[in-house]
């Protein structure tokens, strides 16, 4: 299902290893508004730590064609969540924005093309 919803402004792309390695450790605030996208090389299922990370978080989890497989809300600093599905991206928000937007299994992501592109030119 497509809502048409923005469920961010601003992204920033964890496209190598270093940038997905570090992730949001670290930073000091995260805003609404604000995401940070990781795509992986091949789908699979993956173990999310939140070490150093210094506010909770929100986790959206793809599949290859951007649709929802999993989400997990209001993760907390120090925590970590492993997925029970194959996916191919996540997404990082602030804590609460999927309540906030109504974001549910299921649902399609688009993506900018600058985003999809990244690295592949």
């Amino acid at each position: 299902m497509v809502t048409g919803k923005v469920i961010a402004g601003e992204f920033e792309l964890a496209d190598n290893f270093w940038r997905i390695f570090n992730g949001l450790m670290f930073k000091g605030k995260f805003n609404q508004g604000e995401a940070m996208l990781f795509g992986l090389i091949d789908q699979a299922v993956i173990i999310y730590t939140g070490f150093f990370v210094k506010f909770p978080l929100d986790l959206v989890y793809s599949d290859l064609d951007l649709s929802v497989v999993e989400i997990m809300s209001n993760l907390g600093p120090w925590r970590f969540h492993s997925s029970r599905t194959d996916l191919k991206f996540f997404i990082e928000h602030p804590a609460g924005t999927i309540h906030l937007l109504g974001v549910d299994i299921g649902h399609k992501l688009a993506l900018g093309k600058e985003l999809l592109t990244s690295g592949n030119e």
